[in-house]
């Protein structure tokens, strides 16, 4: 299991020197190794998967020895928009916190001008579900804020 460990550390790296946050989703990991077979790799690679934030995994082979870890970090609109969506509702849930709201109130939640509008309107239900907001409304505050209904 210290192999997951490293090969997770490895690909945290590369998310950390490309300037991408693990809220936001990419397409693929590829770990590649000489020639060593990986016990139970069907049920690490969703692990690492969820740990690393990608679609998926995938096992490659290599000529040498050193494991070789490669993040696709190419950010396809998709991608872009579900890491925006994560964004936004982490920060009603941290307002939530901060209001000392308890996860069954509903709430109104109040966001600024610079969120992304017309990808909160394509994700709203998700994110009325994932928030347990009755409704989502452009407020003139410089962050996202929730009100209890």
């Amino acid at each position: 299991m210290s192999f997951a460990r490293d090969f997770v550390t490895m690909a945290l790296m590369q998310r950390s020197e490309a300037g991408i946050k693990v809220r936001h989703p990419l397409t693929r990991l590829t770990v590649k190794l000489a020639g060593k077979r990986i016990p139970f790799w069907q049920d690490i690679a969703p692990i690492i998967a969820d740990e690393v934030n990608v679609k998926e995994v995938v096992l490659g082979s290599q000529d040498q020895d050193t494991p070789n870890v490669l993040l696709d970090i190419k950010i396809t609109p998709e991608l872009r928009e579900e890491g925006i969506v994560r964004d936004f509702v982490r920060s009603v849930q941290d307002a939530r916190k901060e209001a000392k709201l308890t996860p069954s109130d509903r709430v109104r939640v109040s966001y600024d001008a610079s969120v992304d509008e017309p990808v909160l309107a394509k994700y709203k239900d998700l994110i009325l579900r994932a928030t347990n907001a009755s409704e989502l409304v452009r407020g003139t505050s410089e962050k996202v804020t929730v009100e209890k209904v």
